[in-house]
């Protein structure tokens, strides 16, 4: 059977239910695991990790543009070291518009990236389903001489949702699964080529804690006088404790729940944090960290915590 799934990208087929890509007949257009995802909102079973570096690998082989997608919860490190990796002439785009707080500008956090990750590209600020953020694209896509484009980005960076915005239709699959997208799908536009690419996901961040991460609407920052004797909990398992009396800002969906709890706690490692620092926890969200202090954290992979210079100097 040669055909792909217009919705993931995988290649079809009738022999395994067991397997990626099964259809119950050759007719089907979508595999049985992008059927469910889309009409039943299924998600047991759908996550299906994939190596970033080889999807990186595999785009560099080619010749054409890319277009980065990060959302504004997860401008850290890996995210910017994933798009570093990408030889080919690109651009770097923070989606999810609707999550910036009114506080900060796009220009600030423009010159905030380029300034602290040095990226010389140019940087586009896109919403899905808003013409003026379709248009940046439409026209970056059309002054482009190679005729291949690429979308990647970190999972669930909203880029299959603006390409379905882009093309006007809703053939592609898309959820609140990280790497919803399995492999590279082709779509024609004009005389262009457009790779919808799996999502660069993650490792050591729970599948459940991304899907609750992905949120709608403005980001409200909660500031919190956390003292020495008191833990902030997330989602009941991340502990995070400061060795001084610090002011904190959060910046996270709704979703994610932060208590504060006064009990001895063992602690897996610590990181000294300059102050005016941005903490980012993978996956999740960010911390505004005003004064310099010494954090110490439990319930996460000390990879998955990042430090940066914050925004907010």
């Amino acid at each position: 059977m040669n055909k792909i799934c217009r919705g993931c990208g995988v290649k079809l087929q009738t022999e395994s239910k067991e397997k990626l890509g099964y259809v119950k007949n050759e007719e089907m257009d979508y595999c049985m695991r992008c059927f469910r995802l889309i009409h039943y909102h299924d998600y047991e079973n759908a996550f299906v990790e994939k190596n970033p570096k080889e999807i990186i690998e595999k785009v560099n082989k080619m010749k054409g543009f890319a277009f980065f997608f990060v959302d504004f919860l997860n401008l850290h490190e890996e995210a910017i070291s994933f798009y570093k990796e990408i030889y080919l002439p690109k651009v770097f785009v923070v989606s999810k518009l609707d999550l910036i707080p009114k506080e900060l500008s796009f220009e600030k956090i423009k010159t905030w990236l380029k300034e602290v990750y040095h990226i010389e590209e140019d940087i586009l600020f896109v919403q899905e389903k808003k013409m003026e953020s379709l248009k940046k694209i439409m026209d970056k896509i059309q002054s482009q001489k190679e005729k291949n484009i690429f979308f990647l980005g970190v999972t669930n960076a909203g880029k299959s949702s603006i390409l379905n915005s882009f093309l006007e239709n809703n053939d592609l699959t898309v959820s609140s699964m990280p790497n919803t997208t399995l492999d590279f799908l082709k779509v024609d536009f004009d005389d262009f080529c457009i790779y919808d690419t799996p999502g660069l996901y993650y490792h050591g961040v729970s599948d459940d804690l991304l899907q609750k991460s992905i949120g709608k609407g403005m980001i409200h920052p909660i500031t919190y006088p956390l003292k020495p004797e008191a833990t902030l909990v997330i989602e009941h398992t991340l502990k995070i404790k400061m060795n001084v009396l610090n002011n904190i800002t959060w910046y996270g969906v709704k979703s994610i729940s932060l208590e504060k709890e006064y009990k001895e706690n063992t602690f897996a490692f610590q990181k000294e944090i300059p102050a005016n620092s941005c903490v980012f926890v993978k996956g999740i969200g960010f911390f505004a960290i005003k004064d310099e202090c010494i954090m110490s954290f439990d319930g996460l992979q000390e990879e998955n915590i990042s430090i940066v210079p914050s925004f907010r100097r």
